[in-house]
């Protein structure tokens, strides 16, 4: 089944457009804390995050900053269609169970 970022990508690239998404798992921002969460709640939720991701840590905003400029650079001209999922492998699952 193709979804609608495949199908724009199909529709669209014969223009020269490519089309990607970026998904990222938890950032670290300032999101919960602005939100009312308290500092001391928002840094147990953010240890957690790291303590449970493969890469022992937690994806910065500066990150998906970086994935984004590369994917809209000439770098990544042969790369349409694609789902980029920055989470410092957190939806790969817990390591621990193999």
């Amino acid at each position: 089944m193709f979804t609608d970022k495949v199908c724009t990508a199909l529709q669209l690239g014969p223009q020269g457009v490519r089309v990607n998404a970026v998904n990222p798992g938890p950032v670290k921002t300032e999101l919960f804390r602005r939100a009312g969460m308290s500092d001391t709640d928002c840094d147990q939720m953010f240890v957690g995050i790291e303590i449970n991701s493969p890469l022992k840590k937690i994806t910065k905003g500066e990150d998906v900053a970086e994935l984004v400029m590369f994917l809209a650079s000439d770098k990544a001209s042969c790369i349409s269609g694609s789902c980029c999922v920055i989470d410092c492998g957190l939806t790969l699952g817990d390591a621990s169970n193999l």
